[in-house]
């Protein structure tokens, strides 16, 4: 049987990454799924970046090595999809209010 491939909210990695209340609990239920092989987990290249600023607090130095480690534990059951020109140039002309949630909407189409 196929495994369904599970593009990832950003929200979700990051209640996962800082177990932040009360998502964690659904967020690491997702996160073991993958773990385990009853779901195939991506999240694109542009979320890594976000995944990045958004946990280390905007780049704070000291932040960035325990995130590092916490993000190279995440890439051995969720895979990471290359955003490409495509992606970028369909999102570039979409009217979405939000450029990020556009990104990642045809990153799934992508996926399908």
């Amino acid at each position: 049987m196929r495994k369904a491939k599970r593009l990832l909210d950003t929200n979700i990695v990051v209640d996962f990454i800082n177990a932040r209340e009360p998502f964690f609990p659904a967020a690491r239920k997702t996160m073991v799924l993958g773990r385990v092989g009853e779901l195939d987990l991506r999240i694109s290249s542009s979320q890594v970046a976000d995944l990045m600023y958004i946990c280390s607090s905007g780049g704070r130095k000291e932040l960035l090595p325990p995130l590092f480690q916490q993000l190279q534990a995440l890439s051995t059951f969720v895979s990471v999809y290359a955003t490409g020109p495509q992606e970028i140039d369909r999102m570039l002309r979409t009217s979405w209010a939000s450029p990020e949630d556009a990104l990642l909407h045809e990153v799934a189409l992508s996926l399908s």
